[in-house]
């Protein structure tokens, strides 16, 4: 696997939704808790804090239903080849899928979708190399992993689960205060979820921006940024269509065009490899990439400033 060296791909997102049973009841992803679905607003939540490398791991059974309702929303879809019932294989598919692109991940069961993208925030800025969010003394969800821990999580043979795997690496388990009643709250307690989505920052107003440029009539914007990405970590433009939802052909088409409007290559194509064919990314794609992630964040923080400016009461 490739590592970009792109800003953008220092933080990242790790989303179960397979369905594995746990000490809870493990919900169906598109049950809606208020305003939307427990996987919209886990997408959201970490897109929210500033999180665009986002990764869900899906079961046989509900990754076409997951992929068509969340499709648009930037993440990519993968599943456990080799399930073995335990949610720990699963966090180490994901986990392994990651590795080498993120500096720091989030990890977050589909039965866990009510913390703040503040506390989300809050353990991104802790500096710690695991830990979670506490709140009446109680630790609750995402767990945050270093990515240089990953090897020591995929080596780990143990029965205790992830918490066995995350003692194995050597680091001691930070606890992160929060005001924020969300990282307790569980699906299956209807009532209380409810009401944490009343208060929830996704149910206030807020600017929701997706960056495009153009040149012509070709937009290049996130789902560009996004092909490119996958393209240069997995090596194949048909698994990078098969983990957004994207036609094959369509893919191309961007690629393409993109190359004709930037006239420098993006990829390098060989035959043979995976699926067919390996796929890399050229200079020129990795500097592009670099430079509107750079566009794209000062966008988002002018925007912030400006909504907050315009719409804010004091």
């Amino acid at each position: 696997m490739t590592d970009l060296g792109v800003k953008a791909m220092k933080t990242g997102a790790l989303i179960i939704a397979t369905g594995v049973a746990t000490e809870r009841e493990s919900p169906d992803p598109l049950l809606k808790v208020g305003s939307c679905s427990v996987i919209e607003r886990l997408i959201l939540t970490f897109q929210t804090a500033g999180i665009r490398l986002i990764t869900i791991v899906v079961s046989e059974e509900n990754k076409k239903a997951v992929e068509k309702h969340a499709a648009q929303m930037g993440a990519a879809f993968i599943r456990n080849e080799t399930p073995d019932g335990e949610i720990l294989g699963d966090i180490r598919c994901g986990l392994s899928y990651m590795s080498g692109l993120c500096d720091q991940i989030l990890v977050a069961p589909i039965s866990a979708p009510m913390f703040s993208p503040e506390t989300v925030e809050k353990l991104l800025n802790s500096g710690k190399r695991i830990a979670v969010p506490i709140c009446n003394e109680t630790q609750g969800h995402p767990i945050l992993v270093a990515g240089a821990l990953i090897p020591s999580i995929l080596k780990y043979n143990g029965a205790e689960g992830l918490r066995g795997a995350l003692a194995s690496c050597g680091q001691e388990l930070s606890e992160i205060a929060v005001d924020d009643t969300g990282v307790l709250a569980y699906v299956h307690q209807a009532g209380i979820c409810e009401e944490i989505a009343k208060k929830h920052g996704l149910n206030q107003w807020r600017p929701v921006v997706k960056i495009y440029i153009a040149k012509g009539n070709t937009l290049i914007g996130p789902g560009t940024r996004q092909l490119l990405t996958l393209i240069g970590h997995i090596g194949s433009v048909r698994v990078a269509c098969e983990q957004m939802g994207m036609s094959y052909n369509k893919a191309w088409q961007i690629l393409n065009g993109l190359e004709q409007n930037l006239g420098a290559r993006v990829v390098n194509r060989k035959a043979g490899g995976r699926q067919g064919g390996q796929t890399s990314l050229t200079p020129e794609a990795i500097d592009f990439l670099a430079r509107f992630d750079d566009f794209e964040q000062e966008c988002f923080a002018a925007t912030g400033e400006i909504f907050d400016r315009h719409m804010i009461d004091e």
